[in-house]
């Protein structure tokens, strides 16, 4: 995850990746200047390594926009 994070820093304007005390969940928060730089971002070959790992580990996912839900899915980020 370390070195996924770093590789994501170039696509965001900050990333933030917080590991519960448990070791069990993740909060990822990315921040972007513009919503161009959003959607390069999630079409980034960062991200999709992000996306695939995110799929293969996680029971759940919560995808929220400006803090509102927007989908349970990863791939909904790259629909936006």
């Amino acid at each position: 995850m370390y070195n996924l994070s770093e590789n994501l820093q170039k696509h965001c304007s900050s990333l933030l990746i917080d590991e519960s005390g448990d070791g069990n969940e993740f909060i990822i928060s990315a921040r972007w200047d513009s919503t161009d730089q959003m959607r390069q971002a999630v079409r980034s070959k960062e991200f999709i390594i992000l996306c695939g790992a995110i799929n293969a580990l996680c029971e759940s996912t919560v995808i929220r926009l400006n803090d509102k839900q927007v989908g349970n899915h990863i791939s909904k980020m790259t629909e936006l």
